[in-house]
């Protein structure tokens, strides 16, 4: 749940920041295909990269939060790491990422031509 939450908000904050060159590209005739592999899709190698460099991460917050275990309850945990789980993993983050994916396309194309207009005024 964790995970969605914090890929959402990326994703989030990558087309809220970029709303006025979505506008632009829309104004220059971009289609919405182009414009979403340009502003959000560009991201699928870094997911897989920090899917890779959080297992180790992970697995060490795991094993030193199992060690408190035999201090308080007597008994030693040890975490188990399994190819079954490294895919299982791999495929709710990717899913997650790609529901996130889907939302964020809806907003980009709810961002309106005018947007990049209003942002020139503004900083005039």
């Amino acid at each position: 749940m964790f995970g969605i939450f914090v890929l959402y908000l990326i994703i989030n904050m990558i087309v809220s920041e970029s709303a006025t060159n979505i506008s632009v590209m829309k104004v220059l005739g971009f289609s919405r295909k182009e414009i979403s592999n340009r502003v959000i899709n560009v991201n699928h190698l870094l997911v897989c990269i920090g899917f890779l460099i959080g297992i180790p991460i992970a697995y060490g917050f795991v094993k030193v939060g199992y060690s408190d275990t035999i201090e308080n309850y007597g008994m030693l945990l040890s975490p188990v790491l399994t190819a079954k789980t490294l895919v299982i993993g791999f495929v709710l983050t990717w899913v997650t990422y790609e529901i996130t994916l889907l939302i964020q396309k809806r907003k980009i194309s709810g961002i309106d031509m005018v947007e990049a207009l209003k942002e020139n005024n503004r900083n005039e």
